[in-house]
């Protein structure tokens, strides 16, 4: 093996590769140098994209469209008290929040601050949560699992 794609297919196939595979997380890196203005010169003003290609680098899917979720019972709503922002999921059985510090430096950088208050904080909220992944209630998605 030779390149990163074949070691990715020998993984894909069961097989073990001839060494460890390493993935970068380049958009990170690409996100804050852009943001900062401190990409080295000989890739400033390059897009993520020019620069994984003059590297030889694969594309990562992280980020990308792969699909798109509908959900038709589901409201989401953002919202940011300058210190906090608060993303909330809107169901027919209740709402669930998430809350992050709102972080003008991480934002700078291109890195997402992280959770301080999870969407799950209480039993009641495994089936609000059941409704946002699309299954029925707790109960009956669990009573599902068993047969």
């Amino acid at each position: 093996m030779k390149t990163n794609r074949e070691r990715f297919l020998a993984i894909l196939d069961g097989k073990v590769p001839d060494k460890t595979l390493w993935v970068s997380r380049l958009n990170i890196w690409h996100k804050a140098r852009t943001s900062s203005g401190t990409l080295p010169a000989e890739v400033a003003g390059m897009t993520l994209p020019e620069i994984e290609a003059l590297l030889g680098m694969g594309r990562s899917a992280r980020n990308a469209s792969v699909f798109r979720v509908v959900r038709d019972s589901v409201d989401e709503k953002t919202t940011s008290d300058g210190e906090r922002i608060t993303h909330t999921l809107i169901t027919p059985r209740g709402e669930v929040s998430c809350v992050r510090p709102d972080s003008a430096e991480l934002r700078a950088r291109g890195m997402a601050s992280p959770c301080i208050e999870r969407y799950l904080k209480s039993e009641r909220d495994y089936d609000v949560m059941a409704c946002v992944a699309g299954l029925g209630s707790r109960a009956s998605a669990s009573g599902a699992a068993r047969h």
